[in-house]
This record gives C-alpha cells, structure tokens and sequence, in this order.
C-alpha cells in the first residue's frame, strides 16, 4: 500500500440503501467474489444506539427521529475512504482503532452528529476500506423557529467554500464532484495534522461519475503496485547498469595497465635482445680477429718450428761430424800421446829442439779434458721444442654458447 487517500461520496436512496445493507451482511455476490477469508466485519453506532449495526435503514430511522427530514428521493450519504499505509489495519485492534479515526472525522467534517452506522470489512484483500453512512443532523434556525434538521448537502458546499471550490449549483454531478474533491482535500490535511503520512490524489478535471466500486479501486491499487515495482526495478537496472559500466571501465583500465605493463615488458626486452644482438655482433668481429690474429701467430710458430728444426738438424749434423771427428782424432791423439812420450824420454837437448816451448805437451795434456767437455756437451744438449700455436677453439665455443641463448631468448619473446 501506499500513502494516497482516497474518499467518495455518493446519496443513496431507499433501494440503494436496501443495497448496502445487504451488501454489509456479505450476502450479494460482490461480498461473495471479494471473500479471501473468514473474518467478521468491524462495525460502530452512535453510543445510544443498542439495534443491529448492518440493519442500515432501521438506524437510520433511529438517528433521524425527532428531526425535520427534507422530502427527497436521497436518503442517506454513503462515504468510502481508503486509508493510507500509514494508518495500521491489520491486527483487529489497529482496525477498530482506524474505524473509529474515520467516524471522528466524518463527524468533525459533517456537523458533528452525522455517522448513524460505519463499518470495516475483514474477510477481503484489501483491509484499509472504510464504509461509513451519513445522515447530517443541524439546528435549523428560522425566523419563528429553530429546530433539528437533515441535510445531505449542507456541510458539502461548506466544505467545498471552506476549500475555495466552485460548488456548481446548475449540476448535480459538478456540485457532487466539487463537494468530492473538497472532501478528499480536507481527509489528507486532517490526517497530516494527526502526524499520519496522506497523500491526496491527483484532482478530477471533468464533470462525471467518480465512484469507483472496490473492484475498480483493487484494480487501480493493482495498477499503482506494478508500476511502483516496475519502477523500483527500473532503478534498480540501472543502479545495475551503472555498476556494470563503473566494473567494465575499471577492468577495461586494468587491462589497459596490464597491456601497457605488458608491452613495455616486450619493449625492454626486445632492446635487450638487440644489445645481446649487437654484443654477439661484436663477439663474431672480435673472434674473427682473434681467429685472424692465431692464424697469424700459428704461422709464425710453424715458421720458427722449422726454422728451429732446420737448426736442431744442423746443430744434429754438427755434432755427428764433431763425433766424427773426435772418433778419428783419439787414435791420432793416442800416437802423438805415444810421441810425447818418446819425447819426454828423449833428451833434454832434443827436447828442447822440437818442443822449445813444451807447446806439444801441453796440448797433449789437455786434450782429453777438451774431449772430455765435448762429448758431456754433447751429451747434455737440451732439446729445443717449437711453441704450441694458440688456437681459436675457446673463443669459437663462447661464440655458440652466445648464439644459443639468444635464440632461445628470442623464442620466450615470441
């Protein structure tokens, strides 16, 4: 339910009186059709008043008695309110209580002594209806006299001047429809002023029949609820919507950060690879050189392996001739030792004839220790080995071991 009040008001003459009692007893077929459970319906009469409050033409007659009643086809006023969800209906007490909120103000708003019946009915879908019946009691004062009159338009057109509404005389349905709307109005202000939430409905703008039967109205409240919650999911779509696009923008964002990060990743890396590739550049240069500069250097060695080969062959053939000759000079050397030794027996005037300067035993003596020194050289002559060239292998194998983990940088990249 919502905060919207709704009040109508109708005369009613016999028939239609007959109609709403027996409505009120829940015997016609609309109380039958509106029936959800079994629950009686709450009812007030005035406190002096003891008779059956459905018996609506009998209380009438009691509250009308001693009173001037005007001779016309309407005889009572039937008043329907729905009240608003802030007034409580649903516990028996909350109900009893709203029923006689409404008889309080029906008789603040018609004279004070105009409620002769009113009842809430339970056993419907919707338990904030009030049916109340009206018969206006007044003094009427006149020139000769003053006694206690009906009227069932009196206190409309008050009201309706009260509110500043055209009651138009000329027509029946525009001074019922002005007293209506003045009614409706004076209904949510005296609510208000009781600390209730009410919320009046939207004026009527044309002359007309306004009465709706509670059918219409369970319509209409059917009506307002599915717009109220096709609304709330309205706001609530696009409390969704929004939430969905504030979520999609932020992992848009992320993503863009992600790919950013990402590509600037690939970006260091690609400008690593290129150093790596530069540096491998550079290593193949410097291990051409290298290869250049052993070449060289190889060369060289062999050069001066050969070089010290054709020595070694030489110093070889030196010594097998110096062999050579040392093997043909000992038996020479033994006849001149086989000399000296004759001349050393020879006399001393022979002796100084052919060896004035004892030269020859000189030599004689220090030929063996010369012998001697010669075959030790030859003996003890280290041999001379050429360098071992320096090769370019290591350089060639950190050159491959470069190249490989490129390529395989180059595959993580991709």
């Amino acid at each position: 339910m919502s905060n919207l009040i709704m009040a109508r008001i109708r005369p009613l003459n016999g028939p239609l009186l007959a109609s709403a009692e027996k409505h009120g007893r829940r015997e016609d077929q609309a109380a039958i059709r509106r029936k959800v459970r079994d629950e009686p319906s709450l009812t007030w009469t005035p406190a002096d008043i003891t008779g059956d409050p459905l018996a609506l033409s009998d209380r009438l007659a009691d509250h009308v008695a001693g009173a001037m009643v005007p001779k016309a086809k309407a005889k009572a006023l039937h008043m329907l309110i729905k009240l608003p969800a802030s007034v409580p209906v649903e516990t028996e007490a909350d109900a009893r209580a709203a029923l006689e909120l409404m008889v309080q103000f029906a008789q603040d708003t018609y004279g004070g002594r105009a409620v002769f019946s009113a009842r809430m009915d339970r056993d419907e879908r919707s338990l904030n209806s009030v049916d109340l019946f009206l018969a206006p009691r007044y003094p009427k004062v006149t020139k000769r006299k003053s006694e206690e009159a009906i009227s069932l338009t009196r206190f409309g057109k008050l009201l309706a001047k009260k509110r500043g509404i055209e009651d138009r005389d000329n027509s029946a349905k525009g001074s019922m429809q002005a007293q209506g709307s003045a009614l409706q109005d004076e209904l949510a202000d005296w609510l208000t002023a009781r600390g209730y939430e009410a919320q009046r409905g939207v004026p009527k703008t044309q002359d007309g029949e306004d009465w709706r039967t509670p059918e219409m109205m369970a319509a209409i409240a059917e009506a307002e609820r599915q717009v109220a919650e096709a609304k709330a999911t309205l706001e609530s779509a696009q409390t969704d919507a929004h939430q969905i696009r504030e979520a999609a923008l932020a992992e848009a964002g992320e993503i863009r950060r992600t790919a950013l990060a990402a590509a600037a990743a690939a970006d260091l890396r690609e400008r690593d690879l290129e150093r790596r590739e530069d540096s491998l550049v550079a290593a193949e240069k410097q291990v051409k050189i290298d290869r250049a500069r052993v070449g060289k250097d190889l060369a060289r060695a062999e050069a001066k392996a050969r070089g010290l080969a054709a020595r070694e062959e030489g110093v070889a053939l030196k010594e097998a001739t110096l062999a050579k000759l040392i093997a043909q000079l000992e038996p020479v050397l033994a006849i001149v030792r086989g000399a000296v030794d004759r001349l050393r027996t020879a006399p001393a005037e022979v002796r100084r004839w052919l060896d004035p300067t004892a030269a020859v035993d000189k030599a004689i003596q220090a030929a063996p220790s010369l012998l001697e020194q010669a075959r030790s050289a030859a003996r003890s002559r280290p041999q001379q080995q050429a360098p071992a060239p320096r090769s370019a292998e290591p350089a060639e194998d950190d050159l491959a071991l470069q190249a490989a983990l490129l390529a395989r940088d180059r595959g993580i990249a991709r």
